[in-house]
């Protein structure tokens, strides 16, 4: 079960995808402080698709140890368990159907935490809530995948000419 998010705007010079979160089939996941703000050591951009707890994650180290970690390979497993705890629920669905239900049930961490500001739309959807995935029902949901922009006038378009948008639903 892996999706993206991503815009792609051949007049923008600026490549800001990370990898591997920005492939095509995969489901994103930014880093969240444990106050629902961007964590700095985050990966962000219009591919992420949601944003879940990452910071100071207690989890096994080398040596049979244990230890505080933190970074998107923390956020991660949190958002592969809700997906799991959903197509356990509901198992009839596909992976993409999945992730939409996990990306729409979640939390707005935008309006409400002014150090998000900064990165609407780049951290996700807003943050995983697990209990919202699970009550969701399955309506339909409808995203655009890609918006590809063609324009060899490099972005300085004059009354009468053409642009071509593509799409992919």
């Amino acid at each position: 079960m892996f999706l993206k998010n991503q815009y792609v705007f051949k007049l923008n010079l600026k490549d800001d995808l990370f990898y591997p979160a920005a492939y095509s089939g995969a489901f994103a996941v930014a880093n969240l402080l444990s106050n629902d703000v961007k964590s700095p050591n985050s990966s962000f951009g219009y591919h992420v698709a949601i944003g879940a707890p990452g910071s100071s994650i207690y989890s096994t180290t080398n040596n049979n140890q244990y230890g505080y970690k933190s970074g998107t390979s923390m956020a991660t497993p949190i958002v592969s368990s809700a997906a799991a705890l959903v197509l356990a629920k509901n198992p009839s669905l596909t992976g993409f159907q999945v992730g939409e239900i996990l990306r729409l049930s979640a939390d707005d961490n935008y309006t409400s935490i002014s150090d998000n500001k900064n990165y609407i739309n780049q951290i996700g959807s807003g943050r995983l809530n697990v209990f919202k995935a699970l009550q969701a029902n399955q309506s339909p949901a409808i995203r655009y995948q890609k918006i590809s922009v063609e324009d060899a006038s490099i972005g300085a378009l004059a009354a009468g000419d053409t642009v071509n948008f593509y799409f992919d639903l």
